[in-house]
């Protein structure tokens, strides 16, 4: 019986590395030290090890949509202030064409001014010369 079990043992382990254990009927001799497992006490071990795996899961897809959330959220205060600076800017731009506009039509006025004073000092001048002209004659 003893040398059957080591056969089956051995013949699996050769068959299938990935083998953590073997069934073992009441009554029989197993070659080594340790410990067995009932299938219930199997079942709990696979249970609670399902149970921290789906436990790590949920912590990280809370975490997972936690970073999310922030991101979008840091995202969106990001959006909010270029957005409130580009119409800052464009505001002052549009106010400084508004204002180079009124210059520009400052500036017109100015020069027309000075030409007519220049006109009008001019044709002062030549109307002083003339009446000091006819005078003298």
């Amino acid at each position: 019986m003893f040398f059957m079990l080591m056969m089956l043992l051995s013949t699996q382990s050769l068959a299938d590395k990935s083998i953590d254990y073997v069934d073992v009927k009441k009554g029989e001799v197993v070659p080594f030290d340790g410990k067995l497992l009932k299938k219930q006490a199997l079942a709990k071990i696979i249970a609670d090890s399902n149970a921290k795996i789906n436990k790590l899961n949920v912590r990280h897809k809370y975490a997972l949509k936690q970073r999310e959330l922030d991101m979008q959220l840091e995202y969106d205060i990001l959006k909010k202030k270029s957005d409130a600076e580009i119409t800052m800017y464009e505001d002052m731009l549009s106010m400084r064409d508004d204002h180079i506009r009124k210059e520009k039509r400052r500036d017109i006025a100015q020069k027309w001014m000075l030409y007519g004073s220049f006109i009008f000092g001019s044709a002062t001048t030549v109307a002083i010369f003339h009446a000091v002209d006819t005078m003298q004659e």
